[in-house]
């Protein structure tokens, strides 16, 4: 958290929503970083709350969207959330507005989350049917929610079976009834299922740890 609040900050009055899990809050952003941003808004959450965070960055459309965890709240008033997970794409959309600003040096390096190194699990996978619900927005801003089956669990994620037209990059809430436990993922890949009608998507979950309460080997 340290390192993220040392990150360089840009003031920027834009709107941004704020996701929780039932609930959702509108705002006004104080400032930015890579590493996260400061809300206005009379509808706070309690620290520790996790949220999904879309905001629109002037002249760089689509809308940004990162999952982020309440980190200090004043009641009624403001909330600063801290990053959980951030596209690389977003992130030098981000840079780049704060350079043409001047609150960083062109080509500054991003400070970014240490990146797992390609070809490496940061945890085994194994092959175990557990019933899940998934919860999202679509590009309308209308909810919409699913009941899923996964094939594959790890500490930090999922291979599931999808009906629905998911894509990389989007962040899902992810519930386990068997353990009452939830948390946001962010879609890694999709491709067709051998099963007819059906995508293999694969989940990161951020900000939590073992939603599925197992133990897997090293």
């Amino acid at each position: 958290m340290d390192d993220r609040r040392r990150a360089p900050r840009i003031p920027l009055l834009t709107q941004v929503e704020a996701q929780g899990e039932a609930t959702a809050a509108l705002g006004r952003a104080c400032d930015i970083s890579v590493g996260g941003l400061l809300i206005e808004t009379p509808e706070t959450f309690p620290a520790g709350a996790t949220v999904i965070v879309r905001y629109l960055i002037p002249d760089q459309p689509p809308p940004i969207q990162a999952a982020g965890r309440v980190v200090r709240v004043t009641p009624g008033k403001c909330m600063a959330i801290a990053c959980l997970g951030m596209r690389r794409e977003d992130e030098e959309r981000i840079v780049r507005y704060m350079a043409q600003a001047g609150a960083v040096k062109s080509g500054q390096p991003l400070l970014t989350q240490a990146e797992t190194p390609s070809g490496k699990r940061r945890s085994a996978r194994i092959p175990r049917r557990m019933s899940v619900v998934l919860s999202w927005r679509d590009a309308d801003g209308r909810p919409q929610q699913e009941s899923a089956e996964t094939e594959f669990l790890s500490r930090h994620g999922a291979m599931l079976l999808s009906f629905s037209e998911l894509e990389p990059g989007q962040l899902l809430r992810v519930s386990v009834p068997d353990t009452g436990k939830k948390g946001v993922s962010r879609v890694v890949y999709v491709r067709a299922a051998p099963v007819g009608g059906r995508m293999e998507v694969g989940l990161e979950v951020l900000g939590a740890e073992n939603i599925w309460e197992m133990d897997f080997p090293p």
